[in-house]
């Protein structure tokens, strides 16, 4: 078994208080935020966090850094939990509101089937209320957010019109086939008589 060199740590780097010490306004968002609440199993290929763009903001290859306007964070502080020794992170409510703010279902990768509707309880339905009330959306029930399929590109909440045009060019094509036949009927009927008396008149040309 191979040691490891002595005054070197074999624990994980923590980078969520690596993040907190050097940008302390760093809030997690967005489909991480769903992530760990369980809503969603989708993973982002960097965790999101909202960092306040009065202060020093700056790069990592850990996280997805978004600055926001300092006016945000009190919008959003009553959608904030935080445990111990951990970045403060979003209600799983709030956070689908973040995403879906002035933004469609797919904008940020995330889809109504992306998330686990079995999740959220009549609670999280409170606290999307509130989050659209402190974000200026329309209000609207959370549990509806499931009806839009992915290849509509529906805004939240807003169910697709169903295509009928399949049903009408059917409805359409059939219509004008009775209209043909019905039409064009006298003139095989009469064509039908001629060739009938045609065939009772002797050939002519038979000895």
């Amino acid at each position: 078994m191979t040691r490891a060199p002595a005054g070197t740590s074999t624990s994980k780097p923590d980078w969520d208080a690596a993040l907190r010490a050097a940008m302390p306004s760093a809030v997690v968002t967005g489909v991480e935020a769903l992530r760990r609440a369980g809503w969603t199993t989708q993973v982002p290929a960097r965790p999101g966090v909202a960092v306040d763009a009065a202060q020093p903001v700056y790069k990592t290859p850990h996280f997805d850094v978004s600055p926001r306007p300092a006016a945000w964070f009190p919008r959003i502080r009553a959608g904030c939990t935080k445990e111990a020794g951990t970045l403060p992170l979003l209600k799983p409510a709030w956070a689908l509101a973040g995403l879906l703010h002035g933004a469609n279902w797919g904008d940020h990768g995330v889809w109504p089937d992306d998330i686990d509707w079995s999740v959220p309880t009549p609670q999280d339905g409170e606290e999307w209320q509130a989050a659209c009330a402190a974000l200026g959306m329309p209000p609207q029930d959370l549990f509806s957010l499931g009806a839009p399929p992915r290849a509509h590109h529906a805004p939240a909440g807003t169910a697709p019109v169903p295509d009928q045009s399949t049903s009408h060019q059917t409805t359409s094509h059939q219509t004008i086939s009775h209209q043909t036949i019905s039409q064009k009927a006298p003139r095989i009927a009469r064509a039908s008589r001629t060739a009938r008396r045609a065939s009772r008149q002797p050939d002519s040309n038979q000895e």
